[in-house]
């Protein structure tokens, strides 16, 4: 089996495509597959980090990230998709699949989903490819 290092690790910084105009310093979430824009939304469970400078829409942003960013392969007959919380999956072992959003979760199930999120697509792929996805907080 081959080793494995992280794409991106050293120092948690990543860059990727703005998909509207950012300005330094705005929280940031996934908007597509390898895309970021200012986030949108209270609570937004697809936050990946803060912006380090202003960009353009369709420029490069480079973005202090809350985590390490992962390569791995996506859980057969599974599709991830960018923005997605994902967590382990057991069909083949070590893959990942997206975990859905609990409606109504039983009392304390919502803890224990929570603890069950590894972290965040930053973009789509289906099995047997890999994803890549940003660690959580």
């Amino acid at each position: 089996m081959p080793d494995y290092s992280p794409p991106y690790i050293i120092g948690r910084v990543v860059t990727l495509t703005a998909s509207a105009q950012i300005t330094g310093g705005q929280v940031l979430e996934v908007s597509g597959s390898g895309t970021v824009q200012p986030c949108a939304t209270t609570a937004s469970q697809k936050v990946i980090g803060v912006a380090a400078d202003d960009v353009p829409s369709t420029g490069r942003v480079t973005i202090y990230g809350f985590g390490p960013v992962h390569e791995t392969p996506v859980g057969t007959a599974q599709t991830v998709t960018a923005g997605d919380q994902i967590g382990s999956f057991n069909t083949p072992p070590g893959s990942v699949a997206t975990i859905a959003p609990a409606s109504a979760p039983p009392v304390g199930q919502d803890a224990n989903n929570a603890r069950a999120v590894l972290g965040v697509a930053l973009t789509t792929a289906t099995a047997p490819n890999k994803v890549r996805w940003m660690e959580g907080m």
